[in-house]
């Protein structure tokens, strides 16, 4: 072997050997850069924590656990969703859906698996709403799930609370975009449109 080439060596060896040296800090352990690879056929559908939100990775899935969980407490009752709520259920490590479905003059308390495909508690006791409250929601053209889309058009994140505001006619999504601030907004219930 040459100068050259034993230089030449030394100098290949010498890189190699510092891309192995840790590109992190000296006071951080190295993190492994390899992808996480799921299959989506087999991997179920998970929606965040309060702590796993605020990478906003699972932002998709959640928000379509959210759609799926519309879907699946109104062809229970066979109804209209007018409320959802995202429970984390930090104590009880029971993630779910809370939603109201009206149908007619009644309001039923339904609760949702967190992946939204299952019902997983129904009130035995709906409460009646007065007939300006029915108006009200009759009069929504745009559906929960189109005012989700809307909003999350106008301020990605993760979606965590709708309501529907009689008295305005108007959607409040509320929105989770970074793990440590909500954003309300307000979609018109009859026209689509953000209202500032």
């Amino acid at each position: 072997m040459n100068k050259k080439s034993l230089a030449a060596a030394t100098i290949v060896l010498g890189m190699a050997v510092t891309g192995c040296a840790s590109s992190t800090s000296d006071t951080a352990p190295a993190a492994s850069t390899q992808p996480v690879v799921t299959d989506a056929a087999t991997t179920p559908a998970t929606t965040p924590t309060a702590d796993s939100t605020a990478g906003a990775t699972d932002a998709d899935a959640h928000n379509a656990a959210a759609t799926a969980a519309i879907e699946t407490a109104e062809a229970q009752l066979d109804g209209r969703v007018v409320d959802l709520e995202w429970d984390d259920a930090l104590v009880t490590d029971d993630a779910h859906w809370e939603l109201d479905v009206l149908v007619g003059d009644q309001l039923h308390e339904l609760q949702v698996s967190g992946d939204g495909t299952a019902v997983t508690r129904t009130d035995d006791d709906p409460d009646t709403i007065d007939a300006g409250d029915v108006a009200s929601y009759e009069a929504a053209s745009v559906t929960i799930t189109q005012a989700i889309e809307t909003a999350l058009a106008e301020r990605p994140g993760t979606v965590t609370d709708v309501e529907f505001d009689e008295s305005d006619v108007e959607w409040e999504v509320e929105i989770d975009g970074d793990g440590l601030t909500d954003d309300d907004i307000v979609v018109d219930a009859q026209t689509g449109q953000i209202v500032p």
